[in-house]
C-alpha cells in the first residue's frame, strides 16, 4: 500500500515538473527565442531522461512522429543545403529539430499525460502575458508626444515583440482549445477565455487566421446542428466580418494596394515563386536555395534587395520550391494521413487544430520561424496524446 502511494506521489510530482517546464517553454515563445531555445532543450531532456526512448509499434503513433517531423526529415535528406551553405543548413536543421524530437519524446513518455484543460490553461497564460505586454507597448507608444492614436498602427503596436501573424496563430489555437475544454467541462471560464482571446485576435486584423477560425466554426455547426452551435457560429462570423469590412487597418491596406509593391508584395512573391517552381519542378532548389533564387527573380524585375521577404509566405509554395513535386507530394500525403489517423481515432480537437495549422500555412511559411515550429511541434503531439478523465 505504501509503495503504491509513493509511486502515485512520484507520478504527481513528475507531472507538476512536466507542467512547469512546459509552461516556461510556452510563455517564452512570444518574447525571447534564445531563452525559448534553452527551455526547449531542458524540457526535451527532461522527457527523455524521465522515460527513455521507447519505439512505439502503433501505426498511428508512427504516422504522428513522421508527419510532424516531415519538414525536418525532408530537409535532412536533401544534401544540397550543405553544398550551398553548410553553416546556414546546419542552423536551419537545428531550428527544425523540435519537429523531430518532441513527437518522439511524447510517444516515449511513460508518465502522466497532459490533459486538454491543462494545455489550454498553459497556452492561455502565455497568450495573456503576450497580450499584457503588447497592450503596455501600445500605451507607451501612443503616449509619446510625437505620436497620436491611430487604428491603422494599432495592430503593429499591440503585438509587442511578437510577430503579429504568429500571435494570431497562437490565439487561434488557444481559442480552439478553450472551446473544446468548454464543450467538455461546461465551465464558463473556458468560454470567457475563448471570447477574450478572440476579441484580441480581431484587433490584430490577420484575416487568414480569422477566416480559418470561422471556417472551423462552420464545420462544427454542420457536425452539431443545434441552437448553441449556430449562435456561436453567427457570433464568430459577425465579429470577424465586421473587423474585415470596417477595420481601419484592413481598409488602409486595401487602399494602398498598387502594382509597384506597396500592398501587392504577396502577388509579386507568388508570381516569382511559381516561376521558380516551373524552372525546378521535380526536385526543387532545397530550403537554403529558396532565398537566393527569390533574390535573383527580384533583381530580374528590377527590385532592389532586400525585398519585402525572402520566402513566399506560403508553406505549400515553399515546400514545392524547396523539394519539388516529389517532396511536395510526400509532405502533404503525410499531413493527409495524419488527418485520417485523427478522424479514425475520434481525436476531434486534434483534427481541428491540424486543419487550422494547414489553413494558416497558406498565407505564412509557419515552419521556418521558431514561433511557428514550437506551436506546431508541441501542440499537436500534446493533444494527440491528451489525457482524458476516463483514462
Amino acid at each position: 500500500m505504501k509503495e503504491r502511494r509513493a509511486l502515485r506521489c512520484n507520478k504527481e510530482c513528475l507531472h507538476k515538473y512536466h507542467l512547469a517546464l512546459l509552461s516556461v517553454v510556452m510563455v517564452t515563445v512570444p518574447f525571447f527565442n534564445g531563452i525559448n531555445s534553452i527551455a526547449i532543450g531542458v524540457y526535451t531532456g527532461f522527457l527523455f531522461f524521465c522515460s527513455g526512448i521507447r519505439v512505439r509499434k502503433s501505426l498511428p503513433e508512427i504516422i504522428l512522429v513522421v508527419a510532424v517531423a516531415a519538414f525536418f526529415l525532408l530537409t535532412t535528406l536533401d544534401p544540397r543545403g550543405f553544398f550551398l551553405d553548410a553553416g546556414k543548413h546546419l542552423a536551419f536543421l537545428l531550428r527544425l529539430l523540435p519537429l523531430f524530437l518532441i513527437p518522439i519524446a511524447y510517444s516515449s513518455w511513460s508518465g502522466k499525460r497532459i490533459s486538454m484543460e491543462e494545455i489550454t490553461m498553459i497556452l492561455t497564460i502565455s497568450s495573456l502575458c503576450a497580450m499584457i505586454f503588447g497592450t503596455y507597448t501600445a500605451i507607451e507608444f501612443y503616449t509619446r508626444p510625437e505620436e497620436h492614436f491611430s487604428f491603422i498602427h494599432l495592430p503593429h503596436t499591440i503585438t509587442g515583440k511578437y510577430h503579429s501573424v504568429y500571435f494570431s496563430i497562437q490565439l487561434g489555437v488557444n481559442v480552439l482549445l478553450a472551446a473544446f475544454s468548454f464543450n467538455r467541462t461546461k465551465s464558463y471560464y473556458y468560454l470567457l477565455i475563448a471570447i477574450v482571446l478572440f476579441v484580441f485576435m480581431t484587433l490584430l486584423g490577420k484575416r487568414m487566421a480569422l477566416l480559418a477560425l470561422c471556417a472551423l466554426a462552420l464545420l462544427f455547426v454542420l457536425r452539431n446542428l443545434n441552437l448553441k452551435a449556430i449562435l456561436v457560429f453567427l457570433f464568430s462570423v459577425g465579429i470577424a466580418g465586421a473587423v474585415y469590412l470596417y477595420s481601419p487597418y484592413n481598409r488602409w491596406r486595401m487602399e494602398q494596394f498598387d502594382s509597384n509593391g506597396e500592398g501587392s508584395e504577396r502577388m509579386i512573391m507568388m508570381t516569382e515563386s511559381m516561376n521558380i517552381i516551373k524552372d525546378h519542378f521535380f526536385v526543387g532548389v532545397s530550403p537554403i536555395g529558396v532565398s537566393s533564387e527569390l533574390e535573383k527573380k527580384y533583381l530580374e524585375r528590377g527590385i532592389a534587395t532586400p525585398f519585402y521577404s525572402n520566402n513566399p509566405h506560403d508553406l505549400p509554395l515553399y515546400v514545392f520550391m524547396a523539394f519539388g513535386l516529389f517532396g511536395f507530394l510526400t509532405y502533404y500525403i503525410l499531413q493527409l494521413m495524419l488527418l485520417v489517423v485523427g478522424i479514425r481515432g475520434n481525436k476531434t480537437a486534434f483534427v481541428y487544430v491540424l486543419l487550422f495549422f494547414l489553413a494558416v500555412s497558406v498565407s505564412e511559411t509557419i515552419l521556418i520561424r521558431q514561433n511557428g515550429i514550437v506551436l506546431y511541434a508541441f501542440i499537436l503531439p500534446i493533444i494527440f496524446y491528451e489525457r482524458r478523465k476516463d483514462t
